[in-house]
């Protein structure tokens, strides 16, 4: 049945993805997943945190629908060092892209599964290593929150009936 068994979704391809939730959020659409984006391996270290058009025209949507919320994923390249002139020298930041690096979105880091003392005290949580972090050229604090992303028991694509955790 998977995590929202009840819910309703309406997607799209990532090819329009600005025009077509530019059209959804005037017919009312209040939130939006991105949890894709561009092949790190083949970008400029510029790139990297940098604030784009990309990202400014996200920016500008979400300005002028106020009650429309983006929720993109920060990335994968966190154990990747594809920036050959990370932020400060920062090679394990500065990993985040297009519209990863815009302002008014909300970005999720994967995260293991917090440590929890039987008192209700944490202990510790961890960003997972292979997630991507900013912060932004800018000096932005990027992502905005994480989710536990690592080792997620759910649906899986081999049947009607699979579920899978994958590390």
């Amino acid at each position: 049945k998977g995590m929202a068994p009840h819910a309703e979704a309406i997607g799209f391809d990532w090819n329009s993805d600005l025009a077509e939730a530019t059209n959804a959020a005037a017919g009312g659409m209040l939130i939006s997943n991105h949890s894709y984006g561009y092949r790190s391996d083949q970008l400029p270290d510029w790139y990297f945190g940098a604030y784009i058009d990309d990202s400014r025209d996200w920016d500008n949507l979400l300005y002028n629908a106020p009650y429309y919320l983006m929720v993109v994923a920060a990335g994968n390249d966190g154990s990747t060092n594809y920036n050959g002139s990370p932020l400060q020298g920062a090679s394990s930041y500065d990993k985040l892209t297009g519209h990863s690096v815009s302002k008014n979105n909300m970005v999720v880091a994967n995260a293991q599964d917090a440590n929890i003392a039987s008192d209700g005290t944490l202990n510790s949580v961890y960003i997972n290593s292979s997630s991507s972090q900013g912060p932004t050229d800018d000096y932005r604090i990027k992502p905005d929150i994480t989710g536990n992303g690592t080792g997620v028991y759910s649906t899986y694509a081999s049947s009607n009936t699979a579920y899978n955790s994958i590390p």
